[in-house]
C-alpha cells in the first residue's frame, strides 16, 4: 500500500496482514544472505551487516588467488561506497551505481534498521 505522499508505508499493515514471514536469521540459514557486520563497513552512520549470496559469490570470483578475499570484498565495497547516494532522501534504498563493468548495487534498509548490500536483480 502506498501513503499519501505516494511512498510505502510499512506501518499500514498489522501482523494479521501477513500470510508469513521470511526472518533473516531464516535467510542466512538457508543461504540466500551472507553476514557481514565484522567487516566494519557502514553507510551514513548505518552499518552494512548483510550481503545477498549472489553479490557475495559474485565478488569472491573477482579476487585472484594471492589476495586475501575478505580484505579485496571489504576494500571493493568501500570504495563503491564514495559514490553511492540516496534518491529519496529517506535512507531506505540506497544506490551505487555503475563502475566500469561493475553493475549498479543497492543499500535496502533491512529488519534491523542496518544495510542489505546486493544487485537490483536480488530484490
Amino acid at each position: 500500500m502506498e501513503s499519501q505522499n505516494g511512498k510505502w508505508d510499512a506501518n499500514m499493515f498489522n501482523d494479521d496482514d501477513y500470510i508469513s514471514t521470511y526472518t533473516d536469521q531464516q535467510a542466512i540459514e538457508d543461504g540466500v544472505l551472507v553476514a557481514v557486520q565484522a567487516w566494519g563497513l557502514s553507510f551514513n552512520g548505518t552499518v552494512i551487516d548483510r550481503m545477498t549470496t549472489t553479490l557475495y559469490e559474485h565478488m569472491l570470483g573477482m579476487a585472484n588467488e594471492t589476495e586475501n578475499k575478505f580484505d579485496f570484498i571489504k576494500h571493493l565495497i568501500s570504495e563503491r561506497l564514495t559514490n553511492a547516494y540516496d534518491p529519496d532522501g529517506d535512507g531506505y534504498l540506497i544506490v551505487i551505481p555503475e563502475k566500469g563493468t561493475e553493475e549498479r548495487l543497492w543499500l535496502v534498509q533491512n529488519e534491523r534498521n542496518n544495510y542489505t548490500l546486493m544487485f537490483p536483480s536480488d530484490y
